[in-house]
């Protein structure tokens, strides 16, 4: 199978290779699959999500030489081929958040938290530190007795993530 033709199988349409018979002449999914998709999308063959598709490989006549595990790990594999980091290369993560808080007087207020994180060359990235080391610090915090609340809890509670943001700060992760 293809990857043309695992695109076209996600729309419920036949491939050309591995995957059910040409639909027309010699035309290959590859030349075929992009207006396929467009149109069981319901938008233009030019659409900006549509070409990136396309940039990162899902149209091409090219065997998968794997077996389709799930759609995630094949767009995946693509992915990490075309978008892996050079040596010399480093990623930055950009975060803002915006709320509009609303009071019981009335009155209310923009609250706005941003950050601005860049990792390290050729080794630890920002989005996997801005990920993982939150959940680490979390994790020590349970293990240390620091926190003692019970269950699944989404980031509002002082106790924990003033302690957490604390200690990224000290990883030079900081709000900005």
């Amino acid at each position: 199978m293809t990857y043309a033709d695992l695109m076209l199988r996600q729309i419920g349409k036949k491939g050309a290779s591995g995957f059910g018979l040409r639909a027309s002449g010699d035309e290959s999914s590859a030349t075929r699959s992009p207006q396929l998709v467009a149109d069981y999308l319901g938008i233009p063959e030019s659409n900006y999500a549509l070409q990136a598709l396309k940039w990162l490989g899902l149209f091409n006549d090219v065997p998968m030489n794997r077996k389709i595990d799930s759609t995630f790990e094949v767009t995946s594999d693509l992915m990490i081929g075309k978008m892996s980091l050079g040596l010399a290369e480093q990623d930055m993560v950009v975060l803002q958040h915006t709320f509009l808080a609303g009071f019981s007087d009335g009155r209310k207020e923009v609250l706005r938290s941003r950050m601005l994180d860049f990792g390290s060359l050729s080794t630890d990235t920002s989005i996997a530190r801005t990920v993982a080391l939150p959940a680490a610090i979390g994790v020590e915090m349970i293990l240390t007795g620091k926190i003692n609340a019970k269950g699944v809890h989404i980031p509002v509670i002082p106790e924990i993530y003033n302690p957490v943001l604390d200690q990224l700060e000290n990883m030079n992760i900081k709000n900005g």
